[in-house]
């Protein structure tokens, strides 16, 4: 292979794994809205109760200012990377608290709360 076509392979496997990260975010973003009143009517929230519950949700996006910065230095191409590393890492461990038995045992937390965020920034 030559590096021309070395390159456009890895600019489709970025292309393709940028789509995938971005799938599964439009849809955890959907389940917001789509589970709002519900979510309403479980926590007895009103519009500014849900309204300030979206709004503590959206802080994870202060996150992306330092991964901004951290791709000025680092480069675009390996912060991506560990973004789509952290995302599936914290999605990991949601999953992994979903289906714990018990409450005693240690619930882990999101390793990078704002590497969805820093996606879109790129």
């Amino acid at each position: 292979m030559s590096k021309q076509q070395e390159a456009a392979l890895r600019n489709r496997r970025l292309a393709r794994s940028i789509a995938t990260v971005l799938a599964f975010e439009g849809f955890t973003m959907s389940i917001n809205g789509i589970g709002s009143p519900w979510i309403a009517k479980s926590f007895h929230l009103g519009e500014a109760g849900i309204a300030g519950l979206f709004a503590w949700i959206s802080l994870s996006a202060i996150g992306a200012l330092g991964l901004s910065r951290m791709i000025d230095r680092l480069g675009r191409r390996r912060m991506l990377l560990v973004c789509m590393a952290g995302t599936a890492v914290s999605a990991n461990t949601v999953v992994a608290d979903l289906f714990s038995q018990s409450n005693q045992c240690v619930r882990p937390q999101p390793v990078f709360p704002g590497a969805d965020e820093g996606i879109r920034a790129l």
